[in-house]
């Protein structure tokens, strides 16, 4: 079986791996994806455990994302008009 990563806001194939190995997977990742990249992501992982419900953990992640854009683009603006 293989792994497929699909981007969850526009239903797009990221990528396809041959299979599902752990160390693989992994691979993968850390070479394609730099580390702060990852570690958004890791951050939103953390905020979002524990959820048993599928779609309240998605939805808890689409907010934290959103969250951090909007602190992104305040810093950003306030670097351009101090």
């Amino acid at each position: 079986m293989s792994f497929i990563a699909i981007d969850v806001d526009t239903n797009r194939l990221v990528s396809t791996l041959p299979d599902r190995l752990n160390r693989n997977i992994k691979k993968h990742f850390q070479s394609n994806y730099s580390l702060a990249e990852r570690r958004k992501n890791k951050q939103i992982k953390r905020t979002a455990y524990g959820y048993k419900n599928c779609s309240h953990f998605y939805t808890q992640i689409r907010i934290e994302f959103t969250i951090q854009i909007k602190k992104e683009n305040q810093f950003e603006n306030e670097l351009i008009f101090p």
